[in-house]
């Protein structure tokens, strides 16, 4: 297991503690991890490597799903899936003419115009 998994497995970890303890409701819409089929499929589905810190979330929890409790992350907040990833992706680089290569990978519960993107672009920091 990488270091970032390690990390990102450990603070999940703690988070999912803390969320099945106060916040049952949150807790229960965190998906199970996403298969490294699921990922490597993802990335060939719209031919862009995913971020090693990005993979790591991924093989943690596959997003949240949409309901009560969703919007866990700062500012309200929720993961997609990794589906939604892809599907999002499509439209913004297809029908928004968007640059490739910045992934879709949070938002706000039911908006797909505002989120969080991280750059997956060759050569450039993520």
């Amino acid at each position: 297991m990488s270091d970032d998994t390690q990390r990102v497995a450990a603070a999940w970890g703690r988070i999912e503690a803390w969320l099945r303890e106060h916040a049952a409701a949150s807790a229960d819409v965190l998906r199970p991890p996403a298969g490294e089929a699921d990922i490597a499929a993802a990335e060939a589905g719209i031919g862009v490597e995913f971020p090693a810190a990005l993979v790591a979330w991924y093989r943690v929890h596959d997003g949240f799903d949409e309901g009560h409790g969703c919007g866990i992350l700062p500012s309200g907040m929720t993961m997609l899936p990794l589906t939604d990833l892809v599907d999002e992706y499509r439209m913004r680089t297809r029908d928004w003419e968007r640059e490739a290569g910045i992934l879709p990978f949070a938002r706000t519960a039911g908006d797909t115009w505002s989120g969080w993107y991280m750059d997956a672009r060759r050569g450039e920091p993520s």
